[in-house]
């Protein structure tokens, strides 16, 4: 993580963090300076005209469990 950069590389991929980004952390609102080094991330980027890639959104921490519905 780069967070004067506003970029978070993840294996190859360098992700830059935009105004638009949707950040979350355990299922919750969060920011870019939340996400911990080693710790899971997931998500989702888009790649611009000039090949940078854009996080649409990104999750820091493990995916939350669904709850189940009952009736």
């Amino acid at each position: 993580m780069d967070a004067s950069a506003k970029t978070i590389t993840v294996g190859t991929l360098t992700l830059q963090i935009t105004s638009d980004t949707k950040i979350t952390k355990d299922g919750k609102p969060a920011a870019l300076a939340d996400g911990v080094v080693g710790e899971p991330v997931s998500g989702a980027y888009t790649k611009t005209a000039d090949g940078k890639l854009n996080a649409v959104v990104i999750h820091f921490g493990v995916k939350p469990k669904k709850k189940a519905v009952t009736n």
